[in-house]
């Protein structure tokens, strides 16, 4: 998983952390856990700010899932963010 998320971060052409995501983030992506969907307030807080996140929902059953992710993915796209998917169910979102 850690060299998705360095291959979303770097450009395309392989050089260092100076990509499009990287232009617009400093700082390191923060990652959640979620354990119900009542964390979600918690994550959008975060990306209303426009730092990235990390979101890992594996260890939620499947219903739980679909609902954060389709969520954020909504949220994101009112944003006009940018979503990821890095790895089965592990996801980057973020805005610009």
């Amino acid at each position: 998983m850690l060299e998705k998320i360095k291959d979303v971060l770097k450009d395309k052409k392989g050089g260092k952390n100076n990509g499009p995501f990287y232009s617009y983030h400093k700082i390191p992506p923060q990652v959640f856990f979620p354990t119900s969907f009542d964390e979600v307030d918690q994550i959008t807080s975060v990306i209303e700010r426009h730092h990235p996140v990390i979101v890992n929902v594996s260890s939620l059953a499947v219903k739980d899932r679909y609902r954060i992710i389709d969520f954020l993915s909504g949220y994101i796209f009112a944003l006009k963010g940018t979503r990821e998917k890095l790895e089965n169910s592990i996801y980057m979102f973020y805005v610009k």
